[in-house]
């Protein structure tokens, strides 16, 4: 069997992340490595040590504390009731996330003028009806700068200039500052 090419990690990676996404009780180290080989068995290759690691890493740090990791190989003779309570042991043990893991979450968030936004559009956003992903509050509301692009004509121009920077969400707010260069409307 061949081993796994750098193009082929992603893939492996995202088929795996995604299956331990969507059943929490997958994710182990003995789940990972089965998925793992598994899914690279399907495509007729082998894991090598290093793509290994590496999806093991993106797991830890994608699931944190609900990713139960063994230092260990998986031993095949360990009955299914022993690894549920090995899991169940190390799921209940406190962990607290480091600053290093905790910034890999950071969405950065820019505030503005809710001024920026049109009569139309800033009714659109209390009435939660965007074209977008918007969370509403009674100052303005939080919206998600996603792939697509809003069809309101300012969003689209505020999201552009926005994306060159990796803004995430832009929280528009009757107290926020405007911006020079966004145009402004009459609140």
């Amino acid at each position: 069997m061949a081993n796994l090419s750098d193009q082929h990690l992603p893939l492996l990676a995202m088929v795996c992340l995604e299956r331990l996404d969507a059943d929490s009780s997958l994710r182990t180290h003995c789940m990972l490595d089965e998925l793992l080989h598994g899914y690279a068995a399907s495509y007729g290759l082998a894991v090598d040590e290093e793509t290994r690691q590496n999806v093991l890493q993106i797991c830890e740090q994608r699931f944190g504390s609900t990713f139960i990791s063994l230092n260990t190989s998986c031993p095949t003779s360990q009955s299914k009731v022993e690894q549920s309570v090995v899991a169940v042991c190390s799921a209940l043990a406190p962990v607290s996330p480091t600053a290093s893991q905790l910034q890999r979450h950071i969405e950065p968030l820019l505030a503005i003028s809710i001024e920026h936004l049109r009569p139309e559009t800033r009714q659109a956003l209390a009435n939660d009806a965007l074209s977008t992903h918007a969370y509403p509050n009674e100052y303005g509301g939080f919206i998600y700068v996603g792939m697509s692009t809003p069809k309101e004509p300012e969003l689209a121009a505020i999201f552009e200039a926005v994306r060159c920077i990796d803004v995430v969400w832009i929280k528009f707010d009757v107290d926020a500052e405007v911006v020079e260069g966004f145009p402004t409307f009459d609140l």
